[in-house]
């Protein structure tokens, strides 16, 4: 054979090659970010645009979520820190998929 599926061979094998090589460095990059956020300080943030305001995260984790009356909205409460496990099930249990970690 030659032509046209060397061409396809050569061309397969020089991507796969190259994908190797990216996605080693796009490891390298994760382990850096990793890295960086043990030594940031990370919040609790709530994306309100897609919150439904079930209140699952306010039954889940009381001492970091709640209602803001006045706003009509719920709001995180300002803490030094964060209980790990505890937002995580809020994070993992929220049905708008609006409540993450913002790393500061």
């Amino acid at each position: 054979m030659g032509g046209i599926q060397q061409m396809r061979d050569d061309f397969s094998s020089h991507n796969s090659h190259v994908l190797i090589k990216w996605l080693g460095r796009d490891r390298a990059w994760e382990e850096k970010v990793n890295q960086r956020r043990e030594v940031m300080a990370k919040v609790v943030s709530i994306d309100l645009g897609e919150c439904n305001d079930c209140e699952g995260c306010i039954e889940i984790c009381p001492e970091v979520f709640r209602r803001n009356e006045s706003m009509g909205y719920i709001e995180v409460v300002e803490l030094d820190e964060y209980p790990e496990e505890e937002v995580l099930e809020a994070i993992n249990i929220c049905p708008a998929d609006c409540i993450g970690w913002e790393y500061i």
